[in-house]
């Protein structure tokens, strides 16, 4: 008596485990909002956009769809990279991901090793002998445009095996140079004064008047020539062989190889 119907409908409610009238929606709209979260943990870990996620979820509250739209401020990611929910996170106080940054100066260790890696120049200082050719240098002064005459008075000579003799004084890049030709004719020495990278110079060889610069090359003395007469190229190299020698290469305009082998003078 006097009990109403929505007492009835409570208490069968309680009976069979289900809240209260009313209450049942709360919670459902409860776990509706949980569930947000969720997601929006899920999307804050994904990295999405700068700081700013969308997600769409369907409660039970009415079947509606509700649109839930979180934005994370800015500094909200650690130092040690890490999210307000507890999820590790890979941007910066600003929502964007990490940049490297490398450093354009050398660490000094690096700097030593080149220079323990760059050859040591070398020094020429000395008198030379020449005791041996090596190579075809018939060819090369065929290369050159030396005819046949000149090439069979060279070979006649020796190319000057016992008679062409190198003095050289150097300090660092600057160098003298003395030489006494192939050809009995010339009866004074040629000279030339080099300073490494510095210029032009002219002088007078086996192989014709050159016009040249220099640079070292590695542990080589290269000069980069023509010939004055014909304007051929020729490249020479001065060096020293694994056993001491001192070495004049002489490369033609076509790629002929021929050298002057020398011996240090006692």
């Amino acid at each position: 008596q006097g009990t109403s119907r929505h007492d009835f409908a409570s208490r069968d409610q309680s009976f069979l485990g289900l809240p209260p009238g009313g209450e049942q929606q709360e919670e459902e709209e409860q776990e509706g909002e949980e569930y947000e979260q969720q997601e929006f943990g899920k999307s804050e870990s994904s990295g999405v956009g700068a700081g700013v996620w969308e997600e769409t979820v369907s409660t039970s509250a009415g079947s509606s769809v509700v649109d839930t739209t979180a934005t994370v401020p800015d500094g909200s990611c650690s130092a040690e990279g890490s999210s307000p929910c507890g999820v590790s996170c890979d941007l910066n106080t600003h929502g964007q991901p990490p940049q490297r940054v490398e450093s354009m100066a050398k660490h000094p260790a690096a700097e030593k090793a080149e220079e323990e890696v760059r050859p040591e120049r070398p020094n020429f200082s000395g008198t030379w002998d020449l005791v041996r050719t090596e190579g075809d240098l018939d060819r090369l002064l065929s290369d050159l445009g030396q005819g046949w005459l000149i090439r069979s008075g060279a070979k006649a000579l020796k190319y000057g095996i016992g008679r062409v003799v190198v003095d050289c004084q150097q300090d660092g890049d600057d160098l003298k140079f003395s030489k006494v030709l192939c050809d009995p004719r010339n009866l004074s020495k040629s000279h030339v004064h080099i300073s490494v990278g510095q210029g032009t110079v002219r002088f007078l060889d086996d192989i014709g008047r050159l016009s040249s610069t220099s640079q070292w090359d590695g542990s080589s003395l290269r000069f980069d020539a023509k010939l004055e007469s014909s304007g051929l190229a020729v490249t020479l190299l001065m060096y020293f062989s694994s056993e001491g020698n001192f070495v004049e290469e002489m490369i033609s305009c076509k790629g002929t190889v021929a050298k002057y082998v020398f011996d240090r003078r006692v």
